[in-house]
């Protein structure tokens, strides 16, 4: 996550996402989308740099991944669950996470805990309480920085 920048290349007051993991525990597979130079849309899988080029589909045993085209790649793994990333204008404006029912109740990540419970969503890394004031301020600095890869790199909201 990184603080968004307006149209004129001054920093804006709100937090865009600039990049997104999702680590398959099956095979140990990890897929890094990012955003990456000219504003397009970069796909690491284990590290490696993925390059499509004419092949819109790349078969690595429990990890598929597919690019729809319009800067959008989706990663199935063999557990059932699926990440969609697309990315426009410099930042990832979509992302779309399917997961199968039976990884109710032993997920959780940014976007929350799945397991039907609406109030523990926005619970800061290696925490046990959750934020209440649910407000932008509160939501960037007590719970997106706990959840940020690199936490030397983070800016606060005031």
């Amino acid at each position: 996550m990184e603080q968004a920048i307006d149209s004129n290349g001054l920093l804006a007051r709100g937090t865009v996402f600039t990049a997104i993991v999702a680590k398959q525990h099956i095979s140990n597979d990890t897929v890094q989308f990012q955003v990456g130079e000219n504003d397009t849309l970069e796909v690491l899988f284990n590290g490696e740099e993925i390059l499509f080029d004419s092949v819109p589909v790349l078969d690595y045993g429990d990890t598929v991944l597919y690019n729809k085209g319009n800067s959008t790649v989706q990663a199935l793994f063999a557990n059932g669950s699926s990440v969609e990333i697309s990315v426009r204008n410099g930042i990832i404006n979509s992302i779309m996470v399917s997961l199968p029912d039976s990884m109710e109740n032993t997920t959780s990540g940014l976007m929350g805990n799945f397991n039907s419970l609406e109030y523990d969503d926005l619970q800061p890394r290696d925490e046990t309480s959750y934020i209440l004031e649910q407000d932008l301020k509160n939501i960037h600095n007590k719970f997106g920085i706990t959840c940020e890869y690199n936490r030397f790199r983070h800016l606060s909201i005031n």
